[in-house]
């Protein structure tokens, strides 16, 4: 029980506003041409909410033995909070709308080499659900966001994959929610823990966290619960500007380790030239036939017979 508050109140003191908590430095050697990145997308199954309250946390700052029992009534309230949001939202696809516009993002200009989707590594839909498995969206976090959680070995373990060995594994977690202001008001957000992974013995080249708020659509939580078709169309509408930033983060990292950037693509690529195509060769035209020698010569003229005498 102790040890499940412990790190209860470690991630508590991960998610609770932070942007970029922990970030690993890209290494050099990270991504070549000739080694294909696998970019698999996993979507939180549920809100990820933050049920703060700023009085207790305060208080649990200096009473001794407090942390913990806040803690435990925190994860207590965002996980009811999530199941009270979460029953109310419409069905969606998150992690395939995000795959759709951080693909492109991704791909333009930044990765050396080819991006795959998990659909091109092989992994079906049973296979990317079981690499997404938890109990709740508690457990979700502990085993998917926290760096090392509980010093256990990775949740995903690639490197049994026999298809993904020789790969990079580009894993981003997406968790979509709308963390509380101790007020009773609910603020819409995307957040993402990402990991470049070499696939071949599960070592993590590159973490980073990215978050982005809709400031302005901080409402009372009684708003979005009569009307959550307006959280959904805020999620949607701050995807692509967190896929643009995730994919700016990675770009600078990747300049920052001094790995060569990717050749260039032309802006306005000239179409290419053909070389017209070589007629085609044919036999040459058969000789007419010689006639044959007694026709050689030109026949002898015509003699016509005598006339007959006349009596």
């Amino acid at each position: 029980m102790i040890r499940r508050a412990l790190s209860l109140a470690i991630l508590a003191g991960l998610l609770a506003g932070c942007i970029s908590a922990v970030e690993a430095p890209m290494q050099r050697e990270a991504v070549s041409a000739e080694r294909p990145v696998v970019l698999l997308i996993f979507a939180s199954p549920a809100p990820l909410m933050d049920e703060s309250n700023s009085n207790l946390e305060q208080a649990a700052k200096v009473i001794p033995g407090l942390g913990l029992f806040y803690s435990a009534g925190q994860s207590r309230r965002d996980l009811e909070a999530s199941q009270q949001l979460g029953a109310a939202l419409p069905p969606w696809q998150p992690a395939a709308l995000f795959e759709s516009s951080f693909r492109n993002d991704i791909s333009n200009g930044i990765l050396p080499g080819r991006v795959l989707s998990s659909a091109d590594a092989g992994l079906g839909e049973a296979e990317m659900a079981k690499l997404n498995t938890s109990d709740d969206i508690v457990d979700w976090q502990r085993r998917y966001l926290l760096p090392h959680p509980d010093n256990t070995a990775p949740p995903r373990v690639y490197s049994m994959m026999p298809g993904l060995r020789e790969t990079l594994i580009l894993e981003v977690n997406l968790a979509y929610g709308a963390p509380s202001d101790g007020k009773g008001n609910w603020t819409p957000a995307l957040s993402t823990v990402t990991k470049l992974i070499r696939a071949s013995d599960n070592g993590v080249l590159w973490r980073h966290e990215e978050r982005i708020d809709d400031k302005a659509g901080a409402k009372p939580y009684q708003s979005y619960v009569r009307q959550p078709a307006e959280m959904l169309t805020r999620f949607q509408t701050l995807l692509p500007a967190l896929s643009r930033n995730l994919a700016d983060a990675f770009r600078r990292s990747l300049r920052d380790s001094g790995a060569p950037p990717p050749a260039p693509m032309p802006s306005n690529p000239s179409p290419p030239v053909f070389a017209p195509a070589a007629p085609p060769a044919f036999p040459p035209p058969a000789q007419p036939a010689q006639p044959p020698a007694s026709f050689s010569q030109p026949p002898p003229a015509f003699t016509p017979p005598p006339a007959p005498a006349s009596h």
